[in-house]
């Protein structure tokens, strides 16, 4: 069985330093599913940490705040795959779409029913 090198998610090899093609590692089932679960668990632990002044507590946050960051990394993860194998209408917008995933978190809401959910 042949296993694809880790750089080939991100480009061609025999394209040298070229963006992967449209239809290269599109998003799968479990990754559109775990996108939306991680999305739901931020929101939901946003309004518990400001409706629920008792969660505040640093035994309960820690741990919480812990295991967000790693749903979020994970998520983070499969979202850049997902831009840099994908070609955009325009030449900026894979950098648009990076940029702004990463300055604001929340865009990811915008971002995946208008490209992550679709097919390359």
């Amino acid at each position: 069985m042949n296993f694809p090198h880790p750089a080939d998610y991100f480009f061609h090899v025999q394209d040298g330093l070229c963006p992967a093609q449209s239809n290269f590692y599109p998003m799968n089932t479990f990754e559109k599913i775990y996108s939306i679960f991680a999305i739901v668990f931020a929101i939901a632990l946003t309004v518990l940490l400001i409706t629920r002044p008792e969660m505040r507590q640093l035994g309960i946050l820690l741990p919480t705040s812990a295991v967000g960051l790693l749903v979020n990394v994970i998520l983070m993860f499969i979202i850049f795959r997902d831009i840099f194998s994908r070609q955009f209408p325009s030449r900026r917008g894979r950098a648009f779409w990076t940029g702004l995933l990463l300055v604001c978190w929340p865009a990811i809401v915008v971002y995946l029913p208008l490209y992550g959910f679709r097919r390359r």
